[in-house]
Formats: structure tokens, sequence, C-alpha cells
């Protein structure tokens, strides 16, 4: 086993600028396979062969003997693969001492000239020190207070009275306040109601 592997996708500069990254960053392959870990990846999740049969993320990072999609739901590298988006999620990771950890992954997708998603970029922080902040903590607290508590809403047109005593639509409210999105419909009960003649067509 060599002390460092070769660069996979990367060049020398592209290795010596991921090096220099103070938090553990890999490049996986389409199959699961680590092709580059910069020095922080390799101190925290060991020195491991990228050529040997081992060499699979979710061998390295989860122990586990297959893609860890398959037992624990959603992989952010599928989902890079799959949208071509950058994704975040919050897994549990094995470290090279063997214990688990919670930690915030981001994958980003390393495109081909192409521009097809040919291998993902997966950063790692620390998730439970990020847990610890104060200054998150208050950050999800304010986040979750926002739609808590008495909305004061119109009994007529339903809408709800802003802190400064404007009135918005519900949609408008929740949404600046929230990452929800709305689409609009009809229940069954209002169809009947305001298109009686509708209900009698189809039946």
């Amino acid at each position: 086993m060599n002390d460092k592997p070769e660069c996979g996708p990367l060049g020398p500069d592209h290795a010596r600028i991921l090096d220099a990254i103070g938090y553990p960053v890999l490049v996986i392959s389409r199959a699961f396979r680590i092709v580059y870990m910069n020095d922080a990846a390799r101190a925290r999740y060991g020195a491991v062969d990228l050529d040997g049969e081992a060499a699979y993320c979710h061998s390295v990072l989860h122990g586990l003997p297959r893609p860890c999609h398959d037992d624990r739901g959603a992989c952010p590298v599928c989902t890079v693969f799959d949208s071509g988006a950058p994704s975040r999620v919050v897994h549990e990771h094995r470290n090279a001492a063997g214990t688990f950890a919670l930690e915030e992954i981001v994958t980003s997708p390393l495109c081909s000239r192409e521009g097809k998603v040919a291998y993902v970029v997966e950063t790692v922080r620390d998730a439970a020190g990020l847990l610890a902040s104060k200054e998150v903590v208050d950050h999800l607290r304010a986040e979750l207070d926002l739609l808590r508590g008495v909305l004061p809403t119109c009994a007529g047109c339903k809408r709800i009275r802003t802190e400064g005593g404007d009135w918005e639509a519900i949609e408008s409210y929740v949404a600046k306040r929230s990452g929800a999105e709305f689409s609009h419909g009809l229940c069954p009960q209002c169809v009947d109601r305001l298109y009686p003649d509708f209900k009698e067509k189809k039946e």
C-alpha cells in the first residue's frame, strides 16, 4: 500500500488544494469507490488502500458490505448522481478507531467535459460540535418558534395578522417563515359546493 494514493481524477495541483483543507474531503466514483481522500480524510478514516477491495465509501464510512442506501434510506452520493445537484445530510460515520459519530455531509457534482456527473466530491464536518454551538442552537430554536403559538387568523378570509398589524395571505405568511411551497386545488367537498353541475355530469 502506498503512503499517498494516486490523484484519481484530480491533477496534483487539485490534490494539493484539497489536502490544504482542514476537514475531510473524498472523491467518489459512480461505483461508490473512493478515488481520492485528502489528508484530513485519511487522518479521520484511516490510510485506506484505494486500490484495495475495501475502498468503497459504504465500507470505509459505514462499515457496511454494500451501499448504504440499501439499508439506511437516502444516500447523498446517489442523490448527486441522480439529480446533478448538491446534497446535504447528517449521517453517522465510522472513524479510524471504529467508533461512530454524527457528521454533516455535503456532496457536490464533479462533471466531465461533456457536463455529465463523473464523480461526487464529499466534504465532511463534525455535526456533534455544530449542534453544540450556542449560535446554531439559538438559530434552530428561532426557526422552530416562527410557526408556533397562536396565529391571529381572520374567520372570513383566513388571512393572518402579522406582527406589524397587516393582514397577509396564509400561503405568503407560511412561505416567508419556512421552506414550504403551496400548490392549489379543490377538495371534493368544495367541488361539490362550488361546482354542483360538474358533480352531476360526472355521476
